[in-house]
Order: structure tokens, then C-alpha cells, then sequence
């Protein structure tokens, strides 16, 4: 199929998170494959072509053209996901209401990674409806290796929305766990780029047997969206509502959203009613819509991401309601239930508008800091009011320690003609971020270590020039982390490191807040290779970092923890 010409700066910040997650599962480029599925054979029924299928086994989708897939009753087990992939080159799906449907299935890996060489093995592309849909009580599935184009309604649609026959996908009847999406390629969809969730987590009203009857949709719980590139969706890039729990959306690239400039699914990123979650290292550029919408609930911090220009092509002559596009909005939920928000060491470069705008958020301790902010576009309007701006003066929300200008040069950026927001040395933001309750950073927007020398940087990017420090502390001669195997993991990991001299060690285990959760060594370690085998039991879903510390430095490597 056509390949789409990405900006240049794209691919640069696609490496960087490839960097972040580098040691996630890759598939052998070999498949013993206990089904092949022609090109011409659209189903893969577990009740039926495919109940020989078990626990472990491996489905391979030839190579070729079809016009649709539609997988059925397919079952693993946590620690024996059933794997479908692409065998033999690229499975090229086209033409059809539909591209790919996972329909009442579970424990099931979805990759089209399957061969050497081919990121995006399955490719499914002018459609008329979803490209790829994950319904029917579908629950821990993981989708990876997948491009999507030119689909007449959203790129990926994960979520069962209440029926009225039985009313089986209600929310007291079903939980969708585990849904883990990653290093997929989705592009020109003509609504949403990724559609994970009912949006109407607070109730809906459906016509059952004449009788208009309130049901509320199912909750999702262990969402891990991250290492997507987005380009062109019609609606919001990604939007996640009714994940109340175990949520993360990070490292994604998102270029270009909202370019239908449909009324209210206009962002790059959207936490929806019911959602809880952490949402940080993405790069929202160039979109029509604003940054990230927050309509959430729950604790939730948004930090290290990086948006540049949201909303400036959107009717560029005004900047009037609905015009008013901004970096990042907070506006009110359905309920009136405890809530925490903090955004945090973002950056974000001439939004429309406002950089941050908050409607009416409920709850206390919601909190703005150590963010950068350069040239909304209500500055000449407004003033400061441009940087952050507060609707409702009775919200719980305030500000401090952020690093605001209506020009580049205050701020002490690297090169902003190559889209280098890096600090220099002598910038006002280094050594000045804030001490944040609950979110002790150990990486920045580049995930190189943090703080490199005194203290945080204000901003998604934490200066690493030399002349700050001497010896970069992020740089360690005696000591490497070579893998994580399983990455995700869901009970046991094994770590591969390197000491390149005796030396004391210790290596723990770190939340998306810094905080240590497990130690996995601590004692003199001898010169060589070593394999150290830990249990993640316990650990809720979500993303860790495993970080060895020796007296001449520190390194880390991320890792996935998936619910059982």
C-alpha cells in the first residue's frame, strides 16, 4: 500500500521511543504455527475451523490480500496468551465494512511483528467502518505491529457497549482487562485514531422493550496505550474513557489530529468520563484540536509531554469559543467524586490559545507545576491569564514554579529551528523544578535520567550538557542493564547485567512515580555477566522502570507489568 511521507521530526522523536521501550517482547521471526489461515478463509472460529486451538499455540495469517478477518471464541490463559500473527510477509486487509474483529475472545496477542525486518506486518486500510475492533466480551488482549489508514470510522474501537438482549456487557457484569496497545502505525482515519471505552461511563439511555432503561458500560481496568505514531485522524488521536484503574498512555506521536474540526473530538490526547490515568512522554504536534483533554477522575498526573501548536490551524483568524484551542483542558466530570490532578514538567510551545485552561474541576490538591509555556495565543489579549487560566475561581486548582514567556529567547531553548527544545545550561528552568508529592521523577521527555545535575528542570526536558556536572551522571563505565525478558511481564522476569569491575550494587524496581517498590539486589557485586530472576506478584498494571545503581553512576530500563 501507499507508504505516507512522515516529518522528519517524527521519526527522530519515533526512535526515541522506541529507545523507551526497548526491551518489549518481540516475536521470532520462525512460527510453529498450530493453524494457517489462507487468504481466502476470513473466520477463525474457536467453536468451530479452530477449536484445536490451545493455550500457547501460535494462529499464523498467511501472507496476501483479504478483505476482512473476524476471530472468534479464541481463549489463553495469562501465562499462555494465544498468538496471531502475520507468516510469511505482509497480511493486507481492504474493502470491507470492517477490517479485523476479535470478537468474544481473551488472552489473546495480536502482532504483526511476525517477520524480520517488517514493522507493520498487518496492514489493514480503506475500510468502511473500524479498522480494528475488539467487542463481544474480549478481555486481555494486546495488539502490536499493526498499520491502519483510511478507515471510515476509528482506527482501533476496543470497548463492548451495553446490549439489550441480556445486558451481559454492563458494568456489574463485565470488566475488560489487560488491553495493551503498542508501536502500531495509524493514520488518515476519518473519526477517532484510537477509540478505547465507553464514553458514557456515568449511565446512558437505551430503548429496551419500549421503556427508555439506564445501563451503565462496562469499566475497562490495566489500559497501556504507548510507542503509537498517529498522523491525520479526523477526531482526537487517542481517546480512553471508563478506565478507571491501572491506566497509562505514554510515549505515543501524535501528528496532525482533529483535521475533520468536528465540534468536541477535537484533541491530540482525551481522558474520558470514568478515567483514571497517567499520561505522559507523548509528542502532540501540529494537531487542530487541543493537546489533551482531561475529563477524568481518580489521581492522575500528566507530565514530560511535549505539545507544540495545538490548535493553530484550526481557523487560524479567530480565537473566539469554539476556536479557542489550547495546550492542555480540564474541564468538569459528570460526578462530583474525589479527584487529584497534577501536571508537571510539560512543555508546551504556542498553543492557540491558553496553555493550560481549567473549566471546573471537582475535588482538592489539583495542582500546575514546573511546566514551560511560550507564546498562547490570547497573550496580547490577556496577558498572563494566557499561560493558565482558571474559569470557576471556586475550583480547587492552583499554580506554581512554571517558566512562562510570549517569545523563545527568555527561556534559554537549545535550537527551536530544528525543533530542539533541550535547555541550555544557562537557562532560568534548570536546577528550578518543583519537589512534586507522589511523582519523583527518574526520567525525562528523552527518558535520559533526571534530575542530571542539582536539581529537576523545569519543562519535558531535562538539560544533559556536561558543563553542568563534569561527568554525566547518567553515563556509568562499570555497569550496564542488557535485558528484561518477559517485557510485559506478569509473574517472573529475568534481568541480564553487566559489571565491568567489583563494585557496590544495588538495583530496584520503580513506579511511574519513582517510587521503590521492590529491591531486586543490593550487596558487592563481581566482575561479568549476571541473571537475577524476581516475581512481579503483587504489583498493580503499569509501567516501572529497573534501575542499577552503582557508586559511579546509574542506568535503568522500563518495564511492563500486565495483570493476571
Amino acid at each position: 500500500m501507499q507508504q505516507m511521507k512522515k516529518p522528519s521530526f517524527s521519526t527522530y522523536l519515533l526512535i526515541l521511543a522506541v529507545i523507551s521501550v526497548n526491551s518489549i517482547r518481540e516475536l521470532k521471526a520462525q512460527h510453529a504455527c498450530t493453524l494457517s489461515v489462507p487468504p481466502a478463509e476470513w473466520k477463525i472460529d474457536g467453536r468451530s475451523n479452530a477449536n484445536m486451538v490451545r493455550p500457547g499455540d501460535t494462529i499464523c495469517l498467511e501472507s496476501g490480500a483479504r478483505q476482512f478477518v473476524w476471530i472468534s471464541y479464541i481463549h489463553g490463559t495469562s501465562q499462555s496468551p494465544v498468538v496471531i500473527v502475520n507468516n510469511g510477509g505482509i497480511v493486507d486487509i481492504s474493502g470491507f465494512y470492517y477490517g479485523l474483529k476479535i470478537d468474544s475472545c481473551s488472552h489473546i496477542i495480536l502482532s504483526g511483528k511476525g517477520v524480520a525486518g517488517i514493522s507493520y506486518g498487518i496492514n489493514i486500510h480503506d475500510v468502511n467502518g473500524v479498522g480494528l475492533s475488539i467487542q463481544g466480551l474480549s478481555t486481555d488482549i494486546e495488539v502490536e505491529g499493526l498499520e491502519i489508514a483510511r478507515t471510515e470510522l476509528a482506527g482501533i474501537a476496543a470497548k463492548s457497549d451495553p446490549d439489550t438482549a441480556d445486558f451481559t456487557s454492563t458494568r456489574e457484569k463485565f470488566v475488560q482487562r489487560n488491553t495493551i496497545i503498542h508501536d502500531n502505525y495509524i493514520h488518515h482515519t476519518k473519526t477517532e485514531g484510537m477509540y478505547i471505552g465507553n464514553s458514557h461511563y456515568f449511565g446512558q439511555l437505551i430503548n429496551y422493550r419500549g421503556k427508555d432503561t439506564l445501563v451503565y458500560p462496562h469499566a475497562l481496568k490495566g489500559v497501556q496505550i504507548f510507542s503509537n505514531h498517529m498522523d491525520s485522524t479526523g477526531w482526537d488521536g487517542i481517546q480512553v474513557s471508563s478506565a478507571d484503574s491501572g491506566c497509562f498512555i505514554h510515549h505515543n506521536y501524535i501528528y496532525a489530529d482533529s483535521q475533520l474540526e468536528e465540534i468536541n473530538q477535537m484533541s491530540g490526547i482525551l481522558i474520558g468520563g470514568g478515567s483514571s490515568c497517567n499520561c505522559y512522554n507523548n509528542s502532540i504536534m501540529n494537531g487542530k484540536g487541543d493537546g489533551i483533554d482531561v475529563f477524568g477522575q481518580g489521581v492522575e498526573f500528566l507530565y514530560n509531554n511535549f505539545i507544540f501548536q495545538p490548535g493553530r490551524n484550526y481557523n487560524p483568524g479567530s480565537n473566539v469559543y469554539p476556536y479557542q484551542k489550547v495546550g492542555i483542558y480540564v474541564g468538569s466530570t459528570a460526578m462530583n467524586i474525589p479527584t487529584s490532578l497534577g501536571i508537571h514538567y510539560n512543555t508546551i510551545i504556542f498553543p492557540k490559545s491558553y496553555g493550560i485552561r481549567v473549566s471546573d474541576y471537582p475535588g482538592t490538591t489539583n495542582l500546575a507545576s514546573s511546566n514551560i509555556i511560550v507564546g498562547p495565543g490570547m497573550f496580547a489579549k490577556e496577558g498572563q491569564l494566557a499561560f493558565i487560566m482558571k474559569e470557576n475561581p471556586g475550583t480547587d486548582f492552583s499554580w506554581f514554579n512554571n517558566l512562562t514567556s510570549a517569545y523563545f529567547s527568555p527561556i534559554g531553548f537549545r535550537d527551536t529551528s530544528a525543533v530542539n527544545y533541550d535547555l541550555l545550561p544557562g537557562s532560568p528552568g534548570v536546577d528550578k523544578g518543583s519537589y512534586i508529592d507522589n511523582l519523583n521523577l527518574n526520567w525525562d521527555f528523552l527518558c535520559r535520567w533526571r534530575p542530571f545535575a542539582r536539581g529537576y528542570d523545569i519543562g519535558a526536558f531535562e538539560c544533559h550538557d556536561p558543563i553542568l556536572i563534569g561527568v554525566p551522571e547518567i553515563s556509568d563505565p562499570t555497569s550496564a542493564l542488557n535485558m528484561i525478558m518477559p517485557n510485559p511481564v506478569a509473574e517472573v522476569a529475568t534481568l541480564n547485567y553487566t559489571l565491568r569491575e567489583n563494585t557496590f550494587t544495588d538495583i530496584g524496581l520503580y513506579n511511574s512515580q519513582g517510587k521503590h517498590v521492590l529491591q531486586i539486589f543490593q550487596g558487592v557485586g563481581s566482575v561479568g555477566r549476571h541473571t537475577v530472576s524476581f516475581s512481579v506478584k503483587g504489583l498493580s498494571p503499569g509501567e516501572y522502570h529497573c534501575i542499577l545503581i552503582t557508586p559511579t553512576g546509574k542506568t535503568s530500563k522500563p518495564l511492563i507489568v500486565k495483570g493476571t
